[in-house]
């Protein structure tokens, strides 16, 4: 994941609450768990691993710009 604009808060781990499976090998939830929370700006890349659970959180009146990257077998 790589931010192009803006800020927010990105949490990874944990365990997703209420997930249910949309996709194959997707998970969505209304919220994580037990998650790391880590600050995301402009520039910032992250690298989450696959199978983590991960979720980002953006301040009312804020906004993100970021790309990802999912690479599948």
């Amino acid at each position: 994941m790589a931010v192009q604009s803006g800020e927010g808060t990105l949490i990874v781990g944990g365990k997703v609450v209420g997930g249910k499976t949309t996709a194959p090998n997707e998970i969505r939830g209304s919220s994580i768990e037990g998650g790391v929370s880590k600050k995301m700006a402009a520039g910032d890349i992250f690298h989450i691993p696959g199978n983590t659970p991960h979720q980002v959180m953006v301040a009312a009146g804020k906004q993100i710009t970021y790309f990802v990257i999912k690479v599948t077998e």
